[in-house]
């Protein structure tokens, strides 16, 4: 390029201070009238027009500089030509006035200097109170007018364009060389980057979270496309993208899956105003979870996952690892009996059959309520441990429970409370005592098993996501969990604990029973084996054996049994108890978890089996649930692919090459030169893929949005989004107001005259001004003065 004959040289006065270190590293005083960079820093050189203007000049590579008359094919290759040498130069670019021809083909494209254009003037009156308080928007981009610019041209006749203009003085210092990963090209998010952030959303792990995560995996926040405000507006474009198709789109997508995916259920309800009311879903995998473990269940609401409030509702049962896993789920706007009834016709529905207890917590309210009538017998009486010693005690009988119910009922005064009436005409609904029939599988209190899947979804979900972003994280919840117990499927084949006995029923119980499960049956083995022996063996009727077993176990000092010795623990003693057991009886008694009965009805079948010579377990005795491999391999992990998204085999191939570049790249890391070979080698095969699915490809963020979601946008709604309710309980707001919001509040605020002091203000009133405050502190103390004179 021929520089302008105009153009002189900017000379700078050699009298210029050593200590003003700024303008020395701007400028290299020199009086020649030879252009020098103006920093080592800064790709460009600063020079002065006759009018006496300052403009910068790019200094790049050649090959990379503009020429007046180059030939591009496309106008995408003039647009990735001017934008590199932007990169290089310190300037971002901005594709203005764009022409066609009829046939609809580019013929003319301006692309110019983002810095181009005059800034607008914001018109604010403080005086005035209708937009006192409005704010002033700061821009990140300031505009200087610069005229820096090319255009492209289309060739006649050709399919090519000519470089027709080019301008490269502009009129504002650019960018340095350290600040090029902050420029436009750079911090445009890539497939990687939108891929990343897509993916940990999920998880509960924000733009702020993800930018940090994602920089220290490239090593640097320089090798990072995009800084945390563009994580962040990225995250608030899909936001918008949904926007008023959430409800609907998560319809789609459910019923995409129910169509496509084998034994899946979705139910859903709106109000008459098509707004979501509820909803309850189920795959193969809970469907399989209910079969086997579905005997007892619980659920309880959790509150936060949605930007809508709706009610989270998951279904939990204990599985043959005493892990808790998922039995369906539901959302619901509210928590009426309404919304609860078709819940749970949905569940029945959806299930066949109902589980043998539901276990759930009682409406917050009520426990709110109940914790401000007995706060002082809670925290003044032992009321409390009373009251727990019933409620809790499984060995109670429901005749000794309704009779310590009446004694500290009288004791506390509370026999005409209405909430402790109305608990007890209710007992047999949650009382122990009540249903000790019935193996509860690990769900005796409901705040320990509902509570922690409750906190094991909060891991995942967030309170300002949107419905069809909170499926996508129960989803990936739901493979964490699936993952987790097939870690222990795999340890139950492969990780076989060592016997304690050498006892065939023991051998027999870790083939048949998970490994958690043969654990606590191979201890009341060992104690049947150890701790039991045979007291006599009398003739039954019927030709029955009835073997008197004595057993030597540790109680509490409490119970009155006979001491035959004492241990060091002093709460302790160590008792020998006689019982008589029928082996044919057996069958009648409680079962415990592993299906034998209680601890000590566990210890004296173990010794009955070991006397009549059993070497297994009788099968009448093993709970299905806790046996081996009653969920099918594969089945917890099984993901949905949505529309759009790739197939499993193709994700899997995809992270084998990730794996295979990253081994390459840390072999090749310290070898400067074949690492720069095996870029060039792989930067040739991009662009070769690139050229030849130019046509399919596509930088349409809103079509990445949607492969992610897995579904499509839907041009029309027939299901609303539901409005945003407050959370059942939910106070004023507390947060802290800064002093400029207060300030702001207190100017805002209507002003009127206080009638005791006069003053115009919005701080007070005649009621309590200050000076009515003063005045009467004075009467007071004057009529004080004046009583103890009258007295003296």
């Amino acid at each position: 390029m021929e520089e302008d004959s105009t153009m002189n040289d900017y000379e700078v006065n050699s009298t210029i201070h050593e200590e003003d270190s700024v303008f020395s590293n701007l400028f290299e005083a020199e009086s020649s009238s030879v252009n020098k960079p103006c920093s080592s820093w800064y790709n460009s050189r600063m020079i002065e027009t006759d009018e006496g203007e300052i403009c910068w000049i790019p200094e790049v590579e050649e090959d990379v500089r503009p020429v007046k008359g180059q030939v591009f094919d496309t106008i995408d290759d003039c647009i990735e030509m001017y934008e590199r040498y932007a990169y290089q130069a310190g300037f971002d670019t901005r594709l203005s006035t764009q022409k066609k021809t009829n046939s609809g083909v580019v013929r003319l494209k301006y692309i110019l200097c983002n810095k181009e254009g005059k800034p607008q003037g914001v018109s604010i009156d403080t005086l005035n109170h209708e937009n006192s308080g409005k704010r002033v928007r700061i821009s990140s981009l300031q505009v200087t007018g610069c005229e820096a610019h090319v255009i492209f041209k289309l060739i006649e006749g050709r399919q090519s364009y000519i470089l027709d203009e080019f301008q490269e003085k502009h009129n504002h210092q650019l960018n340095s060389v350290e600040h090029r990963h902050l420029s436009r090209r750079q911090r445009k998010l890539g497939i990687s980057e939108m891929t990343f952030i897509n993916k940990v959303s999920t998880s509960n792990i924000g733009a702020t979270r993800a930018h940090h995560i994602y920089s220290n995996m490239l090593g640097s926040y320089k090798n990072t496309h995009g800084t945390v405000n563009d994580f962040k507006n990225y995250k608030n474009k899909i936001n918008c993208f949904i926007s008023s198709s959430d409800a609907q789109m998560l319809v789609n997508r459910m019923e995409n899956r129910r169509e496509h995916v084998p034994n899946f259920t979705f139910e859903y309800k709106v109000k008459d105003n098509s707004e979501l009311e509820c909803m309850f879903w189920a795959d193969e995998t809970t469907k399989a979870n209910f079969k086997e473990f579905g005997d007892i269940i619980s659920f309880d609401a959790t509150y936060r996952t949605n930007r809508y409030n709706m009610m989270f509702v998951p279904f939990t049962g204990i599985d043959n690892h005493k892990k808790t896993v998922s039995i369906g789920a539901g959302m619901l706007r509210d928590e009426t009996t309404d919304s609860y009834v078709w819940l749970l016709k949905a569940f029945l529905d959806t299930f066949g059959s109902q589980p043998k207890m539901v276990v759930t917590d009682q409406d917050a309210a009520m426990k709110k309520a109940v914790a401000l009538v007995g706060k002082r017998m809670f925290d003044n009486t032992d009321f409390k441990k009373k009251f727990n010693d019933i409620v809790w005690n499984i060995s109670l009988s429901t005749k000794t429970f309704e009779k310590r119910w009446a004694e500290i009922m009288k004791e506390f005064k509370l026999e005409e409370h209405p909430w402790f009436m109305h608990m007890y005409d209710i007992r047999s609904t949650w009382i122990p005592a009540y249903f000790t029939d019935l193996p509860m599988s690990g769900l005796m209190r409901t705040t320990s098993r509902s509570e922690s899947e409750n906190s094991f979804f909060s891991n995942f979900t967030s309170g300002g996501a949107m419905l069809i972003q909170f499926m996508m994280s129960y989803e990936s919840a739901m493979e964490r969990q699936g993952s987790r117990l097939e870690v222990l499927d795999h340890q139950t084949h492969n990780k076989r604990p060592p016997l304690q006995t050498p006892l065939l029923i023991e051998e027999h119980a870790c083939n048949v029973y998970t490994r958690t499960i043969f654990l606590l049956v191979q201890k009341e083995i060992y104690l049947g084996s150890w701790r039991c022996s045979r007291h006599s063996v009398t003739s039954g009727m019927q030709g029955c054996d009835v073997i008197v077993v004595k057993e030597i176990r540790e109680v509490k000092k409490n119970i009155q049994k006979v001491v035959v010795g004492k241990k060091k623990d002093k709460n302790v003693e160590v008792v020998e108890d006689i019982k008589i057991v029928d082996p044919e009886e057996a069958e009648d008694e409680t079962e415990n978890e592993t299906g034998m009965g209680s601890t000590t009805k566990t210890v004296e079948k173990v010794y009955t089996f070991q006397s009549l010579h059993v070497q297994q377990i009788p099968e009448k005795y093993i709970l299905r649930r806790w046996k081996k491999d009653l969920i099918p391999p594969g089945m917890r992990t099984r993901r949905y692919i949505g529309e759009g998204a790739s197939s499993e085999e193709c994700e899997r191939m995809g992270n084998e090459l990730h794996f295979m570049v990253d081994v390459c790249v840390d072999i090749l890391q310290k070898d400067e030169e074949k690492l720069s070979h095996f870029v060039e080698k792989v930067r040739a095969l991009k662009d070769e893929i690139e050229a030849a699915h130019s046509n399919s490809r596509s930088n349409d963020h809103d079509e990445a949005i949607e492969r992610f979601l897995g579904v499509t946008k839907p041009s029309n709604n027939d299901v609303q989004n539901p409005p945003v309710l407050p959370y059942k309980g939910c106070g004023k707001d507390s947060r802290f107001k800064s002093l400029n919001e207060k300030v702001t509040e207190k100017y805002l605020k209507p002003k009127r005259k206080c009638r005791k002091c006069g003053t115009l203000t919005s701080d007070h009133d005649a009621r309590n001004c200050e000076k009515k405050k003063a005045e009467k502190a004075k009467a007071e103390a004057v009529a004080q003065a004046l009583e103890k004179l009258e007295k003296k």
